[in-house]
């Protein structure tokens, strides 16, 4: 975020004749200038069940990726999305299916190849071992067979889609979470899996409750939704604003006096408080824009 300053000082003397001899303080306004972060990169890694009884929820997964896609194009973001599978131990572990194996926002029918790679096929075969697959498949991103999935400066997400409970203890040892949540590194996990306590039953099965993946959810900070419902709009409001946020507060260069602010992002009025030396933002400003805080110096 760039800062520009510029003040502007303003001495209010006003002696009203020789019998005022009173002189008040000077008041002296500030516009700061900012500039707000520009669109945020993310790179989601899918990581879905690929056995027998997934069927019906890939296909569900497949038709609603667009709501999902729309969701991160209407606030700007440059996406970009692998997909694996939670099948380890036959060679492949966490390599990202397809070709191209990575998915870019910017090219032509990104959204329909995302939704075609997400139709993994129920060849694998149990135990699901999804976190596994999430930690084998970030080590091939550094120089191995996914290299290219992960950008320089990109938020990274993963979301697990499963009607079964991860098992990963054999690879990853007992704390299997800990090490999914060590591979994500700052990163957040969600999931489409059971929800807990008991799982869940749909027109497609039952699922059980997804208990590892549920906990690295709350371990980073993610979302979750029932795969039962397999629908991502259940998921994506969340999902978006988790991935994506961008700041609404920024420090100012001195205190202003609380009901002289006035911003403006990109020349339009916005709504903005002052707490301290800081504006506080109603809205987040759009990626991008360049805001505009002016406000009189409390120089009591």
């Amino acid at each position: 975020m760039v800062l520009a300053v510029a003040i502007a000082c303003g001495g209010e003397f006003g002696l009203d004749g020789i019998e005022d001899t009173a002189v008040p303080e000077p008041t002296v306004t500030r516009t700061d200038t900012f500039y707000q972060d520009d669109p945020a990169a993310l790179d989601v890694l899918f990581v879905v069940d690929d056995t027998p009884s997934m069927a019906g929820e890939q296909a569900a997964l497949a038709n609603a990726f667009d709501v999902l896609a729309d969701g991160l194009d209407s606030v700007g973001v440059s996406w970009q999305v692998g997909v694996t599978t939670t099948t380890v131990g036959a060679g492949k572990d966490g390599w990202l299916r397809g070709a191209p194996y990575v998915i870019a926002s910017g090219a032509e029918g990104a959204a329909s190849a995302v939704a075609e790679r997400l139709v993994v096929g129920v060849g694998g075969s149990a135990p699901e071992a999804g976190l596994a697959a999430l930690v084998a498949g970030l080590a091939e991103a550094d120089g191995g067979v996914n290299v290219g999935f992960r950008r320089d400066g990109a938020t990274l997400a993963a979301v697990f889609v499963s009607d079964a409970d991860d098992a990963s203890e054999a690879l990853l040892g007992a704390d299997a979470v800990g090490a999914a949540e060590i591979a994500l590194a700052g990163g957040t996990a969600s999931a489409l899996v059971g929800p807990a306590p008991s799982g869940c039953s749909s027109a497609e099965g039952s699922a059980a409750a997804g208990l590892r993946y549920l906990e690295l959810v709350e371990r980073t900070g993610g979302v979750s939704a029932s795969i039962c419902e397999a629908d991502l709009d259940a998921i994506v409001d969340s999902f978006v604003s988790v991935n994506t946020s961008w700041p609404t507060r920024f420090s100012l260069t001195g205190r202003p006096i609380p009901d002289t602010l006035v911003a403006t992002v990109d020349g339009v009025a916005a709504d903005v408080v002052a707490d301290g030396a800081v504006a506080v933002f109603a809205v987040a400003p759009a990626p991008s824009s360049r805001i505009d805080v002016t406000y009189v110096l409390d120089l009591s």
